[in-house]
């Protein structure tokens, strides 16, 4: 175990090394945390009262932050490590300071998710775990030589896909929406559409009610409304911003749309290498 003393927290990665700083730190004797020991006592002599270290229940060790057990060290070798659903800076900061250091670790957002990464022995990858509700917010770790060797309880990853066949089946199904919207889209003025209109998300419901319509006029909505998300600015010499709606964005934002409003039947979750780094579109289950 070393102290370390730019940042004032120790560094403990096993439960012997937990249990020797937390019989070493003497308890407060008077205010609300009387009884309690802090975990973080800088060179000058004071105690953070919001960072603590404390026996619980089986004996284990927890590093607690504003009464949340971040790292728990247990008896057994393993450790857990919880953020209890905040995913914070500070949260990240402790866990990371305390028990990441040296470890090949790293825990804090990214991409979107509260993760932790950490390089597994067997592959030689490093693997991002996410925190999740569903886990309580917490990962289990088996230790070994004072790294990490096993993320018992790792949630999984999963990526929406579209699937192919389905769409095209969509697309040549409402072959003719499509075609009015696109057509209509190289004669409509970009500069007039950013201010009239109505300017909704797009519902899903009313989208298949609209392409479900005999009438090529009933499509205007839904069209109004990929036209708006269309529309790009971008910057022209000499004329300053310029608004532009090309048929190629208009392609893309009627395939967005076609994904929202038959989300069901086109789209799929499919499992991904947790070695993958996490985007915003990862779900973790």
């Amino acid at each position: 175990m070393i102290n370390n003393h730019l940042n004032d927290f120790p560094f403990i990665r096993t439960y012997e090394e937990a249990l020797a700083y937390y019989n070493q730190k003497k308890p407060y004797t008077k205010g609300k945390n009387k009884g309690l020991r802090p975990l973080r006592v800088s060179w000058e002599g004071r105690r953070s009262s919001h960072y603590l270290i404390d026996k619980i229940q089986d004996g284990a060790i927890a590093i607690q932050v504003y009464g949340t057990n971040v790292i728990e060290y247990h008896p057994t070798g393993r450790v857990r490590i919880c953020t209890g659903g905040w995913g914070t800076q500070t949260t990240a900061n402790v866990i990371h300071r305390v028990f990441c250091t040296h470890t090949q670790m790293y825990v804090g957002a990214f991409n979107g998710h509260f993760i932790m990464a950490y390089l597994n022995p067997e592959t030689k990858l490093r693997e991002y775990i996410p925190f999740i509700a569903a886990k309580d917010y917490s990962l289990w770790l088996q230790m070994e030589y004072k790294k990490v060797s096993e993320v018992l309880n790792s949630p999984k990853w999963y990526r929406p896909y579209v699937r192919k066949d389905k769409m095209a089946e969509i697309r040549k199904k409402y072959a003719e929406p499509i075609k009015y919207i696109v057509a209509m889209a190289k004669v409509q003025d970009a500069k007039e559409l950013m201010f009239t209109g109505r300017d909704d998300p797009l519902d899903p419901d009313e989208g298949r009610q609209l392409l479900g319509g005999a009438d090529p006029s009933s499509w205007w909505p839904l069209a109004e409304n990929i036209y708006k998300q269309a529309i790009c600015m971008q910057w022209e010499y000499g004329n300053g911003y310029v608004y532009s709606l090309t048929t190629k964005r208009v392609r893309e934002k009627i395939s967005k749309a076609l994904q929202v409003i038959f989300h069901n039947e086109v789209m799929e979750l499919r499992e991904r290498p947790a070695h993958l780094q996490p985007s915003i579109k990862d779900i973790a289950r």
